[in-house]
């Protein structure tokens, strides 16, 4: 069984990043001054630093690690047999109770002492009924517990669970019980008495910090007689403190709820995060400190040194920089269930819980009912992350006022001022080789002080692989470059690895490529490579960021590519020249021109709107004076 539910003090921590590299210009710490990338209120948190970076806050956090067990044998077997019982119609009902209990009376039940210990077994305890809710909820506590469950907290939960929740809630005039399940489906009912036993003890010890579970074993229809309750059961930590009672109880509430509906079992982060969401959806987001984006771990090799580079989904159990990583896996799955939530609603969170396809194929299947996907949500759940600012793009943003926030800080930053020192010279450039970005994750590549910026961006080792794979690591990587210009608006332009390469014309006091893989089901990721030049700002002229008159005539890749409603063609002119831009089908049948006329030579760009076609390959050619040249794209709804 995995580690239990406990408070984890994360005390102020301090890492000193010293990044080197031997193929590009020199890396520079980010100061917080420069970090700014829009004069929004919420674009970066006072004190950010990648030359300090500071893990959590100035206070002592307080973190719920959820003692369910949803990934031992024994767990997954008892979830499976209750699963096969209820669709055979062969569930036993075991009543626990031959007429409702009286508070005051006593009952034995069977807990897990010493839960996340090596000496953690089933045993059988006494309780008494403190509280009952028909139809809702029986609270027992163990009778060497009693004295723990006062009256204020005892009110204060039975508020919580069925009377009211904080501003913020989906519901604020509804109990955890009834926006849990409104959302997330009832609970299995397992003994047919349509109570849920909450049972409060000293859940690991006088030593422990656990705070609650729930388990599979109470509604397993094969558990021995010394194992489990064979009724709805919530275990609750009798020492935890008033302020974590009720988050606690909405993340374990939805842990009781997912027993019912099917718990993923190969994905333990949907599963913690959807019963996480359940403390945002209920009104105490702020509960859960989010510090992760900021975290660093020195000894890990660049470019995945931040623990947002991580997969997305990933959900670990061993240790990194001295930190439990729990800790900043509860948090991630509370922030990305939390931002979906935020944009798609409760409804969509509930569907995702309680859909028959599990893993990031039925969230993604939600997604697309909701006219989204993977690939649109990604690259701003991640721009969301780096900038935090709503006033540009509610995409672009977290709403939860007064939550405790440190953005993400760049994987990389090279200051565009100082040179690579190249064959023929100083040369501005940069040059990043086979950089794997994992499943879900994001790498934020940022420069400052550039202008006429020009990206090669593709996967890497392009030209060694067969063209189909090629096509398919293209597809599941997405970039977006974010340009602050000098007057401090942000312009986004989304693009996928190509061969072509791609100018940022003008003056840029940064410019961040965000690198996005599209798809956590492949935790490994993708692997890309770039490479970039420029000219210094201090350098740029008028002239020299004026478009150029380019040398050849040429017809850009489209992006993005594919796409889903419109996009973006390209192409060079080196000459004044009449010049046709058209669009064709598969079959070779004209779209539309794009084009048809007169233009001056330099860089031009028109948007494709495919709102009115249908899935599918579409071929898009440039004509000017005998030159033809073509390409292809790919529309997909």
């Amino acid at each position: 069984m995995r580690r239990g539910c406990n408070i984890h003090s994360v005390l102020t921590s301090l890492f000193v990043i010293t990044i080197f590299s031997g193929v590009s210009a020199p890396e520079e710490p980010v100061t917080t001054a420069e970090f700014v990338l829009h004069s929004g209120p919420r674009v970066a948190e006072s004190g950010q630093s990648l030359s300090a970076i500071q893990v959590g806050d100035s206070q002592n956090q307080t973190t719920h690690f959820c003692g369910t067990d949803l990934t031992s044998p024994a767990a997954r077997a008892a979830h499976d047999r209750y699963h096969t019982a209820r669709k055979n119609g062969t569930l036993r009902r075991a009543r626990k109770f031959s007429s409702p209990p009286d508070i005051g009376d006593q009952s034995t039940f069977r807990i897990i002492d010493q839960l996340g210990t090596e000496n953690q077994a089933w045993i059988e305890k006494t309780f008494r009924l403190v509280d009952r809710e028909p139809d809702a909820y029986l609270i027992w506590v163990d009778l060497e517990e009693l004295l723990q469950l006062t009256t204020s907290k005892l009110s204060s939960l039975r508020t919580a669970l069925l009377e009211s929740t904080p501003a913020g809630s989906v519901d604020p005039s509804q109990g955890i019980l009834v926006n849990n399940e409104t959302y997330f489906g009832d609970p299995p009912d397992y003994d047919g008495d349509h109570h849920t036993d909450i049972l409060f003890y000293d859940i690991g010890g006088p030593n422990s910090l656990i705070l609650g579970f729930v388990t599979s074993a109470d509604i397993d229809p094969l558990a021995p007689d010394s194992v489990g309750n064979q009724a709805d059961v919530l275990y609750l930590d009798s020492r935890t403190g008033i302020g974590s009672l009720a988050p606690v109880a909405a993340h374990e509430y939805t842990h009781l709820l997912n027993l019912a509906a099917g718990f993923d079992l190969n994905y333990t982060f949907i599963s913690e995060g959807l019963a996480e969401y359940a403390i945002v959806m209920n009104g105490y987001s702020s509960w859960r400190l989010i510090s992760y984006l900021g975290v660093l771990y020195l000894e890990q090799p660049v470019p995945n040194r931040f623990e947002y580079t991580r997969p997305l989904f990933n959900w670990r159990t061993d240790q990194l920089g001295g930190q439990d990583p729990l800790l900043y896996d509860y948090q991630r799955g509370n922030f990305f269930f939390g931002y979906m939530g935020d944009h798609f609603g409760p409804g969509a969170i509930g569907r995702m819980l309680q859909a028959e396809l599990k893993g990031p194929q039925g969230i993604d299947s939600i997604l697309v009912v909701e006219n989204s996907s993977f690939r649109e949500l990604l690259p701003d759940f991640h721009t969301a992350n780096y900038i935090n600012d709503q006033s540009i793009d509610p995409r672009y943003g977290h709403p939860i006022p007064g939550r405790p926030l440190s953005l993400a800080m760049p994987t990389r930053q090279y200051d565009g001022e100082k040179t690579l020192n190249g064959p023929e010279g100083p040369e501005f450039i940069t040059i990043l080789d086979d950089q794997r970005v994992h499943g879900g994750s994001a790498h934020y590549v940022r420069w400052i002080n550039v202008s006429d910026f020009v990206l090669n961006f593709d996967i890497f080792g392009a030209g060694a692989f067969p063209q189909e794979v090629v096509d398919f690591q293209r597809s599941n990587m997405v970039a977006r470059v974010i340009g602050e210009r000098e007057n401090g608006t942000l312009e986004f332009f989304d693009f996928t690895p190509q061969e072509d390469a791609i100018r940022f014309d003008g003056r840029f006091p940064s410019l961040t490529l965000l690198v996005t893989h599209i798809d956590p089901a492949i935790g490994t990721g993708g692997r890309y490579s770039l490479y970039a030049s420029w000219v210094p700002l201090s350098l740029a002229t008028d002239m020299e960021t004026e478009i150029q008159i380019p040398a050849t005539l040429s017809l850009g890749q489209n992006f993005p590519n594919p796409f889903s409603s419109e996009t973006t063609i390209s192409f060079e002119l080196n000459r004044p020249a009449h010049t046709r831009i058209s669009v064709y089908d598969v079959l070779g049948r004209l779209i539309t021109h794009l084009v048809d006329g007169p233009l001056q030579p330099g860089f031009h760009r028109h948007v494709f709107d495919a709102s009115h076609l249908s899935s599918g390959i579409y071929f898009y050619r440039i004509e000017v004076d005998g030159f033809v040249q073509s390409r292809t794209m790919q529309l997909v709804r």
